[in-house]
């Protein structure tokens, strides 16, 4: 499941890059830069998914 969700997330990362691009070509700076918002959000979820949890024992 976890692989499934980072393979995932990594798509949509790259996706976004690539929209953000053609809106830049387009012109549309605002959406460009709301798109490369949630490209960064993306991203940070998978940093919080490769990097490994702190377990703590009782």
């Amino acid at each position: 499941m976890v692989l499934a969700q980072l393979e995932r997330l990594q798509k949509d990362s790259s996706d976004l890059e690539l929209y953000a691009l053609k809106l830049k070509k387009r012109g549309r700076i605002q959406q460009m830069e709301n798109i490369l918002k949630k490209r960064d959000y993306v991203r940070e979820k998978i940093k919080l998914i490769k990097s490994p949890e702190v377990q703590y024992s009782t």
